[in-house]
C-alpha cells in the first residue's frame, strides 16, 4: 500500500500563542489520521517503503520544506515521530547518525538495539505533512524585525503545537510499545524533552542568567534570535548558568519556558534590549547597522 505525503496549505500564523495554537490544532488533525494508516499498513506488512529509503534521491520533494515524519524499522515495525523546520537537512542528520559508528551512542536505545539485531537499511525516512515559508506567518517584534529565523520559529512551534500532543495521544494509547519516542516531545536519546536534532545526544537542561531563567537553550536561543551554539558558549563561559529541571521549576525570577520564548519580552523592549547587549554585544551591533 502507497501513501502520498500531505501538503498542509492552510496558514500557519506564528504571531501570538493563540494562532500558534490554532494552527497546532489543525496540524494534528491533519497529521493523525495519516499517521494511523501508515502504522496500520506496517504492522499489517502492507506499506510500500520504495520511494522512502534513505538513500540521496533526485527530486524527493522535501528541498526546503518542513513538516512531521516518521522513521519507520521495516524489520521491528517500529516508529520514531518528529518534526523540523528543514525536512531535507533532518533525513541527512538521522542517515549520517543511522550508518556512523562513531555516533551510535546519540541514538535511543531501543534504536540502538534494532541496529544490532539488523541494519541501517531496515529504517525508512516517511515525511507525513509538509509546507513551506510561504504559508507561515512569522512573529515580528513590535519595530517590526524578524524576532527569529524561520528556523528557529517553526522548529520551536512543531516541537510544542504538533509532536507534543501527538506524542501525548500515542503514549498513552496500546500503541505506546510502537514508538521509540520516550518522551512526549524530543531527541533520539532518552528523557529528552526539547529539541528535535538527532545530535544533541544530551537532555535539554534549564539556563539562567541574572534574574531570569529557561526551559532549555531552545527557549534562550528563540529568546535572542542566536544559534544554540551561542548560548552554549555562553554558559561554557560561565556568563549563563546551567540549571536542573526542579531549580528551573522553583525559580523564584522570570521563567521563560519553551512556549513562550518568543513573545516573553514583547511588551518589555527596554528590558530585552539591555540583556541582549549584556549577553550578546556583537549581535546587538549587527542589528542597529
Amino acid at each position: 500500500m502507497s501513501f502520498n505525503t500531505q501538503n498542509f496549505s492552510s496558514l500557519i500564523d506564528l504571531s501570538s500563542e493563540e494562532s500558534k495554537e490554532i494552527a497546532g490544532s489543525a496540524l494534528v488533525d491533519a497529521a493523525r489520521p495519516f499517521i494511523d494508516s501508515v502504522m496500520a499498513a506496517v504492522q499489517s506488512n502492507t506499506f510500500d517503503y520504495s520511494s522512502y529509503t534513505f538513500g540521496r534521491t533526485q527530486n524527493s520533494g522535501l528541498t526546503n520544506k518542513s513538516g512531521l515524519y516518521l522513521i519507520i524499522n521495516r524489520k521491528t515495525k517500529r516508529v520514531y515521530l518528529g518534526g523540523t523546520a528543514n525536512l531535507a537537512q533532518r533525513k541527512g542528520e538521522h542517515n549520517l547518525t543511522l550508518t556512523n559508528q562513531d555516533r551510535i551512542t546519540k541514538l535511543q536505545s531501543g534504536m540502538r538495539k534494532d541496529l544490532e539485531i539488523g541494519t541501517a537499511e531496515d529504517f525508512y525516512f516517511v515525511p507525513i505533512i509538509i509546507f513551506t515559508a510561504a504559508n507561515v506567518l512569522i512573529a515580528e517584534s513590535s519595530v517590526g524585525q524578524k524576532e527569529n529565523s524561520y528556523n528557529q520559529q517553526v522548529a520551536s512551534f512543531l516541537d510544542s503545537y504538533a509532536e507534543k500532543p501527538l506524542l501525548e495521544a500515542y503514549l498513552i494509547s496500546d500503541l505506546k510499545q510502537v514508538f521509540y519516542n520516550e518522551k512526549t516531545v524530543g531527541t533520539f536519546e532518552k528523557g529528552n524533552t526539547f529539541g528535535g536534532s538527532p545530535n544533541s545526544g544530551q537532555p535539554a537542561k534549564a539556563i539562567r542568567y541574572k534574574n531570569y531563567a529557561w526551559d532549555s537553550v531552545t527557549a534562550a536561543s528563540n529568546t535572542f534570535g542566536v544559534d544554540r551554539r551561542l548560548i552554549r558558549e555562553k554558559r561554557d563561559q560561565g556568563l549563563m548558568s546551567a540549571i536542573t529541571k526542579e531549580e528551573f521549576n522553583n525559580f523564584a525570577g522570570a521563567k521563560i519556558t519553551n512556549a513562550n520564548a518568543l513573545e516573553f519580552f514583547k511588551d518589555k523592549q527596554e528590558e530585552y534590549s539591555v540583556l541582549l547587549a549584556e549577553l550578546f554585544p556583537n549581535v546587538t551591533k549587527k542589528r542597529r547597522k
